[in-house]
Parts: C-alpha cells; sequence; structure tokens
C-alpha cells in the first residue's frame, strides 16, 4: 500500500513539474518573443531614420535652394513647406523597405507623424551646426 501512495505521489509531482517547466519554458518564448519584435521595430525605426536624413540631404541639394531662390526674401513659403513635407513623405516611403515598413505598422507607429518628427529634428540640428559655424567663423 505504501509503495502505491509513493507510485502515484511521484507521478503527481512530475505532473506538477512538468507543468510549472511548461509554463516557465512559454514564458520564455514569449519572452524572446517580444525581445525579438523590439529588435525589429528598433531596426525598423534605424531604417527610416538613416532613410529621411537622406531624404532631407536630397531635397535641400536639389530643392530647397531653388524655393528659397524663387522667392524676393530668400525664404520658405508656408506653400514651398507644405509641398516639401508631402515630397519627404512620398520620398521616404518609397526608399523605406517593405519589412521595416511593415514592422512599423504592426507596432502601431505612425509612420507619417514618424518621418516628420525625424526630419524636423534633423532639420533643427542642421540648423544649429550652422548657426555655430557662423558664429565660429565670426570670431
Amino acid at each position: 500500500m505504501r509503495e502505491v501512495i509513493i507510485e502515484v505521489a511521484v507521478q503527481v509531482i512530475g505532473a506538477i513539474l512538468m507543468g510549472i517547466v511548461g509554463i516557465v519554458f512559454a514564458y520564455i518564448g514569449k519572452w524572446m518573443g517580444q525581445t525579438k519584435k523590439l529588435e525589429t521595430v528598433s531596426a525598423a525605426m534605424e531604417q527610416l531614420e538613416a532613410v529621411v536624413k537622406n531624404v532631407v540631404g536630397e531635397l535641400q541639394q536639389t530643392t530647397v535652394e531653388k524655393m528659397k531662390a524663387a522667392t524676393a526674401d530668400g525664404k520658405l513659403t508656408p506653400a514651398d513647406i507644405k509641398e516639401l513635407g508631402e515630397t519627404l513623405f512620398i520620398k521616404s516611403c518609397e526608399q523605406l523597405s517593405s519589412p521595416a515598413s511593415a514592422a512599423l505598422e504592426a507596432a502601431g507607429i505612425d509612420i507619417e507623424a514618424m518621418i516628420h518628427s525625424v526630419a524636423e529634428a534633423y532639420i533643427e540640428r542642421i540648423k544649429r551646426m550652422n548657426n555655430i559655424i557662423e558664429i565660429g567663423g565670426a570670431e
């Protein structure tokens, strides 16, 4: 009788341990899946940033200077800024890879807003650098 109780207890404990091990492995798998998803989104964000910086540079060289030259005060008009924003979005989407775009969309990221945010931050950084260079050159 005692042997039967021990055998049943071992089976029950074994089943409980297998259940715990299964739960632990399921949690680890879920955690690893989340980590992989975050890595994918991070890589997609890095690609988006690189693409936007490239497009901003292209537009600066090919379009912005011409638009500024076409105005009396040498500044962009609101219509110019709107046109540049649309062109920035279109060119950035064309250059962004499909997997990166899909990863960003799956993460619920507003790609258009992100493109404009990255571009604005990059343009502001360029302006600050130019001001530093001008101030440094004037001394």
